[in-house]
């Protein structure tokens, strides 16, 4: 395990977004929220920047190909107008964004962002591990069957549903579940050091 690594994964609703991150030994774990009730924008954007400014490499699961596309053309991408916006309207516009690389997921060439213009290292054990091949494709629920997870979580709720107050910490429970159990695939994966 690398001290420098860090474990994240992102959670898209019309009027919540959740972004949840781990360092991979399991400590300094933190759920960031935009919504009516809170707006982390400053802190999330803070999170990038000091990833990037200290070199820390951010995995996720599909992050490349859903989580980073939707933070980098949003807040990433011109951070002092989403810094302006209210949590509410930041939950709407990210989600917004969210369907929109859904769509292109779809097509034939999913957007995706040069590693040149990352705001922050990224890593991707979804394209680490070549999941990413119609022949391999996995999805992280199958590999918490075969890792032997004690639970495995389902999303919530359907994403276009328009969250509660209660609802939104049942998602927080779920982001970071998810978070967890990406964490312990990256445990697993051969390339990390001890």
């Amino acid at each position: 395990m690398i001290v420098s690594d860090w474990v994240w994964d992102e959670e898209t609703y019309p009027n919540c977004f959740l972004f949840a991150i781990t360092r991979a030994d399991g400590q300094f774990t933190q759920v960031f929220e935009c919504s009516d009730r809170r707006n982390d924008i400053a802190r999330i954007i803070a999170c990038f920047r000091y990833m990037k400014e200290n070199n820390q490499t951010m995995f996720g699961f599909n992050s490349l190909g859903f989580d980073y596309p939707i933070a980098h053309d949003t807040f990433l991408k011109n951070p002092e107008r989403y810094e302006k916006m209210s949590g509410a309207l930041i939950a709407k516009a990210l989600y917004e964004a969210a369907q929109n690389q859904i769509e292109s997921m779809r097509g034939r060439f999913p957007k995706t962002i040069p590693e040149r213009d990352h705001q922050a290292p990224q890593a991707d054990l979804y394209k680490i591990w070549h999941f990413d091949n119609a022949a391999k494709a996995t999805g992280l629920k199958m590999i918490e069957f075969n890792m032997r997870a004690h639970n495995i979580e389902d999303l919530p709720y359907p994403v276009s549903t328009y969250l509660t107050h209660e609802q939104m910490d049942n998602l927080r429970t779920y982001n970071l579940h998810d978070v967890e159990m990406t964490r312990q695939f990256y445990l697993k994966s051969n390339f990390c050091s001890s």
